[in-house]
C-alpha cells in the first residue's frame, strides 16, 4: 500500500493593508511626496493667464555711500516672467540701466537720496514697471561746523554747537582746541560744549568731530574775536 502524500503546512499570508486577515476589501493607500516647486507650479497653472501684476522692488533697508546692493524684482505672474528691464530717475532725468534680469547690483552714491528706481517685468501676456523705489542712503556726517557768535568777551561763558548733517545722525562728539599748534583735547561728549573766553584764544581754534556708525568727519576750525572788557 502507498502511504498518502502528507502536504507541507504554510501559513497564511496576511494582507500588510489589512493585516487582521479579514476579507474586507482594503485598497492599499500610496503617500506621494511632492517638492514645493511643483505645487507652487501647479498653482501657477490653475491661475488664469494674465500679465505680470503686484510688481515691486525690494531693497536692503540701508545702503552706505560707496557699497554696493542688490534690488530685487518681485511679481506675480503667469506665464512667468522671462524679461526685465531698469532705470534710475534723478528729477526729471530717466536712465536705462544695465540690468536685464531679476536682481540689479549697483554702487550707492550720494545722489541715489533724490533718485528713484523703476523695474518692468514681462511676460508671453504683457508687461508692468514697478512703483518707484528710493533708497535709504546712509553716510557719514558731512558740512560739519560749530555754531557761535564770532566776537566774544574775554571772561564770558560761551556754548558751541555741534552741527552736522548725516544719516543716520550724529551721535558721537569730541571737541579739541589748537593752540599755536598745541592740541589739546577737550572734555565734551555731546554736541553742545561750554567754554570760559581767555585771551589765548584770540590766537586759538575750536575743532569739533562728529561721527555715526557709517564715519565721523571733523569740522572747520572756529576762531574768535576776543574783546577785552574795560
Amino acid at each position: 500500500m502507498i502511504p498518502p502524500t502528507r502536504r507541507k503546512y504554510s501559513p497564511p499570508t496576511l494582507n500588510p493593508y489589512n493585516p487582521s486577515g479579514s476579507h474586507s476589501k482594503l485598497k492599499p493607500t500610496f503617500l506621494a511626496s511632492v517638492c514645493p516647486n511643483q505645487i507652487r507650479k501647479r498653482r501657477i497653472q490653475s491661475q488664469a493667464a494674465d500679465a505680470p501684476t503686484n510688481v515691486r522692488i525690494t531693497s536692503p533697508s540701508g545702503a552706505p555711500v560707496s557699497l554696493s546692493i542688490t534690488l530685487w524684482c518681485e511679481s506675480d505672474a503667469n506665464p512667468e516672467p522671462h524679461n526685465y528691464s531698469w532705470r534710475k530717475v534723478c528729477g526729471s532725468s530717466s536712465v536705462n540701466l544695465q540690468c536685464y534680469s531679476r536682481g540689479c547690483r549697483l554702487w550707492i552714491t550720494r545722489a541715489d537720496i533724490s533718485c528713484d528706481y523703476y523695474c518692468t517685468v514681462r511676460n508671453s501676456i504683457g508687461e508692468r514697471e514697478s512703483p518707484p523705489k528710493r533708497i535709504i542712503v546712509q553716510y557719514k556726517p558731512k558740512d560739519v561746523k560749530i555754531l557761535s557768535s564770532d566776537s566774544v568777551v574775554e571772561g564770558s561763558q560761551v556754548t558751541l554747537r555741534c552741527e552736522s548733517v548725516g544719516n543716520p545722525p550724529a551721535d558721537t562728539y569730541q571737541w579739541k582746541k589748537v593752540c599755536s599748534g598745541m592740541e589739546m583735547r577737550l572734555k565734551g561728549s555731546t554736541h553742545e560744549l561750554q567754554i570760559q573766553v581767555s585771551a589765548e584764544d584770540e590766537s586759538c581754534a575750536y575743532y569739533c568731530r562728529a561721527g555715526n556708525v557709517i564715519g565721523d568727519q571733523d569740522s572747520e576750525p572756529k576762531h574768535f574775536n576776543v574783546q577785552y572788557a574795560a
